[in-house]
């Protein structure tokens, strides 16, 4: 696949996939591709702002300084042993500037590379169980690098050899004060994630009774690594971290007899401990969250269907950690009894 873009330029993306049968029971697959995704119109165009800020620490000034015995541009006292004004203290207030924040019109799309492998077996006529293994690999994602990334940069400069009032990003004025400090939009973070997809259908015909149907989902995570946007030359590992269960998992079970039908499901996220957020004496951490959700259906002789059921039916509080909760994967609705009727015309 060929793309132009007139405001980033042109890609091109290939995707190759395999399926062989072995046995009629058994399916093997396999797949192999390339991705993208353009810079969002925002981070390319976004007009440049100016506004105060703080809370750095000056890592050129710092390694100038006898708290900084090893140079590296970090003191060797504990931080809230200085005084607020002094170069090596991070935190609300510190170090002053003027922060420069803008879209950047230069930037490349983020490029992917995802392959998996799979099988479909079926040794019953009532059974199937579909298993994946996945990766995707993406690479030049847009972020914005953090202040502090900024300043470690410039002294890493200054130490090669720069010199002047600005060094990269850094805008200083006379005596070695911080001015400015500028930060736009760049493709320099990466993701590399891959994990297991189980997939199990089991259908039991139970004659005059009816027909009973379960399904189990499950996901696992093997890797959710990350570039560290604070250092970008280092990679942390999120899975298993809060927002990245290591587990989640759903189990449906249905029971049908003509126009009605009846059921249950199980949803299951294991439980996640410790953020890139989290300080060395925090303890942070989500336990297990586990619902179940049921629904009766009625299939009306008019082409309809009217469903009641109830989400969340014993109204589980969600997993917090100092208070907070997950909204990308948790909700506080608690139970959620719900009427929907469908027609067709």
């Amino acid at each position: 696949r060929y793309d132009d873009y007139n405001d980033f330029g042109t890609t091109l993306n290939s995707k190759a996939s395999l399926a062989f049968r072995p046995l009629d029971s058994l399916l093997l697959r396999a797949s192999w591709g390339q991705g993208f995704q353009a810079p969002a119109l925002y981070d390319l165009y976004a007009l440049t702002s100016e506004s105060p800020s703080g809370g750095v620490i000056d890592t050129w000034r710092c390694a100038q300084s006898p708290e900084d015995t090893d140079g590296d541009g970090r003191a060797n006292v504990p931080q809230e042993d200085l005084p607020l004004t002094h170069p090596c203290r991070g935190g609300q207030g510190s170090n002053q500037y003027t922060a420069v924040e803008g879209g950047n019109r230069d930037l490349d799309p983020t490029e992917s590379t995802q392959w998996g492998l799979g099988l479909i077996w079926s040794p019953l006529d009532s059974l199937t169980l579909a298993l994946d293994y996945y990766r995707i690999e993406l690479d030049d994602e847009v972020v914005l690098l953090t202040y502090q990334t900024k300043l470690d940069e410039e002294f890493r400069l200054r130490e090669a050899g720069d010199s002047g009032a600005q060094v990269g990003d850094v805008t200083r004025v006379a005596g070695g004060l911080l001015q400015s400090v500028e930060n736009h939009y760049v493709n320099v973070a990466s993701r590399d994630t891959e994990g297991l997809d189980l997939d199990v259908s089991w259908f039991l015909p139970l004659g005059r009774v009816g027909d009973l149907t379960t399904r189990l989902y499950w996901t696992r995570f093997l890797n959710f690594s990350a570039t560290d946007t604070s250092d970008t030359d280092r990679t942390i590992h999120l899975d298993g971290d809060i927002g990245y269960p290591e587990d989640r998992g759903q189990l449906t079970l249905s029971w049908t007899r003509g126009d009605f039908s009846v059921t249950t499901v199980g949803n299951y996220i294991s439980d996640q401990e410790g953020s890139t957020n989290c300080g060395p004496e925090d303890r942070c951490r989500l336990g297990v969250f586990t619902t179940v959700d049921v629904q009766g259906s009625w299939a009306t002789p008019w082409n309809g269907q009217i469903t009641v059921g109830v989400r969340n039916i014993f109204d589980e509080d969600p997993p917090t950690n100092f208070g907070f909760y997950t909204n990308q994967q948790h909700d506080v609705f608690g139970r959620v009894p719900y009427i929907r009727w469908e027609q067709d015309l």
